[in-house]
């Protein structure tokens, strides 16, 4: 009988570290646990006085009861363990509290883990009814799990669009729902295999279903990769029509969007605090300091989107990391070695790369900075930083917009809502961008009126609608183009210099994405066009006519 008891403990050890080892598995601990716990029961519960089968099935009806949330035989069973196991009652006063402790430890913890299944259960079966209930609904929103991301969009589109159809459930049934209603599924979390694995699943069980987006947040390539093979046609047959599958890269997508609507506190992008030049152009001159995955987007981004008749454009990237500096030029060659080569028609910037940390100040204080964007790391690195440029480049004389990475969104609302100041309390002009509300934002993510545009254009160059949702390249381009487009339009660019300028920025982005001179092949990343407007032919000019004044 004793060892029963001592069996009793080791089974509920193991249960315990075998949750441990499911963590973050869904509902395995929960399982592993309430199974030890039975298992537990049932051996104590086998301990008392009786024949064998009679001991066995009382074993597992108590165990089971047990986990029934009830406690009522508690009292009961430690008055038979006194009867049933004579040496309880002799032992030591320690040793017969320890045993009659622990089952009642046993029956209690059985009552919450029965609590936590039943809580479960309900939050499971609660979501889908509501589901069901929203049968009519024009839109719904399914995310893959919720987290600090998927909580920050789904705050975004019920501010936005007013909605309440919005489930953390990846096993919503779908097909249950009305043909005509748009389904939007979100593979976002920390964690981007899973959301790569859970947008896969997807894609095989809704392929065939119009109306229906899949967005998974990932910025491999090898989730590239993957997409775009579950989309290829399957026995001939293509996916349902408006079924269409996007990659959201979230640094990207945060670059994007802070040069096509910059924060409040600035309001005109790169262009408006632009400076005079003798030459009688303006001069853009941007400083990217880290060149992690914020800095290299928005210093490879700044080099098309600073494309613009009336100015010169200069790009300065600060990164004491000599592996993230080598990376990023590993990422773009053809960028770094065309910098300063371009002439007419072709794509004119200066790209210049800092990773001399002890040289850092005397270059900074030579630069005629005019927009400044810190993405080091950590927010505290990041104000830090931002605070001592302002400090330097005061000094100087000189007022650039300094921009701020800060992801925590409490420190972001904070910092927005009261500036930073000094003691006199006069501001220090900083703006802060890339908290996750706003990098997990509807009009981050989810722009209708830029990607329409963008998906104009597309169309109007020519390309099939379908390869604009499932090749990643054909939608950055494209979005790319429509940015620059609406801020052409702000400088007052005529339509007769918008074709010429939309060669001189696509060139630019094509070579922020690795791509150089030589005959056609995307494999290597080689591309004839990367030349000047007069050389093209006449084809090629009208793609770039047609992307630059679609419709």
């Amino acid at each position: 009988m004793t060892a029963l008891v001592i069996a009793s403990v080791a089974v509920m050890a193991a249960s315990v570290i075998a949750a441990l080892a499911l963590r973050g598995k869904g509902r395995g601990p929960l399982y592993a646990l309430m199974t030890g716990t039975f298992l537990a029961l049932a051996l104590l519960l086998l301990a008392l006085p009786g024949a064998p089968l009679e001991r066995l099935l009382k074993a597992v009806y108590g165990a089971a009861k047990a986990l029934a949330f009830s406690n009522a035989d508690l009292a009961a069973l430690q008055e038979r363990m006194a009867q049933g196991m004579p040496w309880v009652q002799t032992a030591p006063s320690a040793l017969r509290l320890w045993v009659q402790s622990w089952a009642a430890a046993l029956y209690l913890f059985a009552a919450l883990l029965s609590m936590q299944y039943a809580l479960s259960f309900i939050k499971k079966y609660g979501v889908r009814l509501w589901y069901l209930l929203g049968f009519f609904s024009k839109q719904v929103f399914v995310f893959s799990s919720q987290c600090p991301q998927s909580e920050a969009l789904a705050k975004s589109l019920r501010e936005r669009l007013h909605t309440r159809m919005i489930f953390f459930d990846p096993d919503v049934r779908l097909h249950m729902h009305r043909p005509g209603a748009e389904i939007t599924l979100f593979a976002v979390g920390a964690d981007e295999p899973a959301n790569v694995a859970q947008a896969l699943r997807w894609i095989e069980k809704y392929r065939y279903r119009s109306h229906t987006s899949v967005y998974v947040f990932s910025e491999s390539v090898e989730s590239e990769l993957l997409l775009g093979a579950a989309m290829a046609p399957r026995q001939g047959r293509q996916p349902g029509e408006s079924f269409k599958v996007r990659r959201i890269n979230p640094a990207q997508a945060l670059v994007y969007r802070t040069l096509y609507a910059p924060p409040a506190p600035l309001g005109d992008s790169i262009f408006g605090s632009a400076r005079d030049t003798a030459g009688g152009e303006k001069l853009v001159c941007a400083v990217v300091f880290g060149l992690g995955r914020l800095g290299g987007e928005m210093a490879k981004a700044l080099c098309w989107f600073g494309q613009m008749n009336g100015y010169r454009l200069e790009v300065h990237a600060f990164e004491k990391d000599p592996e993230a500096a080598a990376r990023f030029a590993e990422s773009c060659p053809g960028l770094l070695s065309h910098s300063g080569q371009g002439g007419q028609g072709e794509d004119r910037y200066e790209l210049k790369l800092y990773t001399d940390a002890a040289g850092f100040e005397a270059a900074l204080r030579r630069i005629p900075a005019t927009y400044v964007f810190v993405a080091l790391g950590g927010d505290g690195k990041n104000l830090d930083m931002a605070l001592n440029l302002r400090v330097l480049f005061e000094r100087e004389g000189r007022y650039p917009d300094i921009l701020a990475v800060v992801r925590d969104p409490e420190k972001a609302r904070r910092l927005r809502e009261g500036p930073l100041v000094n003691y006199k309390g006069k501001s220090y002009d900083i703006t802060v961008v890339g908290s996750l509300e706003e990098q997990y934002a509807w009009e981050t993510v989810l722009d209708s009126e830029l990607e329409k545009d963008a998906l104009r254009r597309h169309l109007n160059a020519g390309f099939p609608g379908e390869s604009f949702y499932r090749f990643e390249y054909n939608f950055r381009s494209s979005m790319a183009a429509a940015t620059h487009a609406y801020w052409r339009e702000r400088c007052g660019i005529q339509r007769g210099e918008a074709d010429e300028l939309e060669h001189r920025r696509w060139n630019a982005y094509m070579r922020g994405q690795g791509y150089i001179l030589g005959p056609r092949n995307d494999r290597p990343k080689m591309h004839p066009d990367l030349v000047s407007y007069q050389t093209l032919g006449d084809r090629e000019k009208e793609k770039d006519r047609a992307m630059a004044r679609p419709g």
